[in-house]
């Protein structure tokens, strides 16, 4: 493919589907204390999760240096790519678009480098990677799937039901809510709005969260796309099969990785998803 896509871990991606699609994933830094690790490469979602359990403080992660970036836009134009779209996690939420750009600037010259600012996180900014990927395997242009992650990230709705945590966490970025308050006994639900994460309400039980988020697909209407994500929950399958009959296909599920984990705790569920359009 003469356009390759990046996007950053926060995507949340099965990898299987990225290699699928030849999507490079940049790793995010997770640091447990002085511990650091490479997002994905280093530590899975699985031993994650088992090291956020054993922790007394949540860990923190870092958007990918610049150099990171530079060494993949490198080795796609060296394996041929003479374009390169990156679709990043929202710039709300980390310094990753930045990184993206200034690794852009390092190449000029030596390969053609578009960034687009998902404005999203996990599941969503998968959704819009996977798209981007596959205009470029259709033989788009740079400005073509660079269109296509604006179009598909434009339509993309993202919702998450919270459970109450014991570690308050801020969402990253100037202004960005906490996304795990641990007060009183209500479920919060979130969803991203211009890049952020804002309150979309709050229920008493797991059950009217829950609720919630499929009152809100199914208001969509018609859907182009659907992509569950969770973090270890419990009553995940359960979900699935009362939100599977809105989906215009199989759903796919994502597991939340270190970038959201660090944020908001197990138990969460959430929903990405475009309505359909024409």
């Amino acid at each position: 493919m003469p356009v390759r896509v990046v996007t950053d871990s926060s995507c949340d991606l099965p990898q299987a589907l990225a290699d699928d699609l030849g999507i490079v994933i940049v790793p995010l830094t997770v640091r447990f204390g002085a511990d650091e690790r490479l997002d994905r490469r280093e530590l899975t979602p699985t031993e994650f999760w088992a090291r956020r359990a054993a922790s007394a403080e949540p860990p923190e992660t870092s958007a990918p240096p610049p150099s990171s970036f530079e060494s993949a836009y490198r080795a796609l134009s060296d394996a041929g790519a003479d374009g390169v779209v990156v679709v990043a996690v929202s710039a709300l939420l980390s310094g990753t678009v930045q990184s993206a750009q200034l690794a852009a600037a390092a190449v000029l010259g030596v390969v053609a480098v578009a960034v687009v600012d998902s404005r999203s996180i996990t599941s969503g900014l998968g959704t819009v990677a996977v798209a981007a990927a596959r205009r470029a395997r259709a033989g788009g242009t740079i400005e073509q799937v660079r269109a296509a992650a604006a179009e598909v990230a434009n339509r993309t709705e993202v919702l998450l039901a919270l459970e109450p945590s014991d570690h308050a966490r801020r969402a990253g970025g100037s202004g960005a809510i906490g996304l795990a308050d641990g007060r009183g006994r209500g479920r919060s639900v979130l969803e991203l709005r211009d890049g952020r994460f804002e309150p979309a309400g709050r229920s008493r039980g797991r059950a009217g969260a829950l609720d919630r988020l499929l009152d809100r697909v199914t208001a969509a209407g018609p859907l182009d796309g659907l992509v569950v994500f969770q973090a270890e929950a419990p009553d995940l399958d359960g979900f699935v099969s009362r939100v599977a009959p809105l989906a215009p296909g199989p759903v796919r599920v994502d597991a939340v990785g270190a970038v959201l984990g660090s944020r908001c705790g197990p138990g969460a569920i959430g929903v990405a998803y475009q309505a359909r359009t024409g």
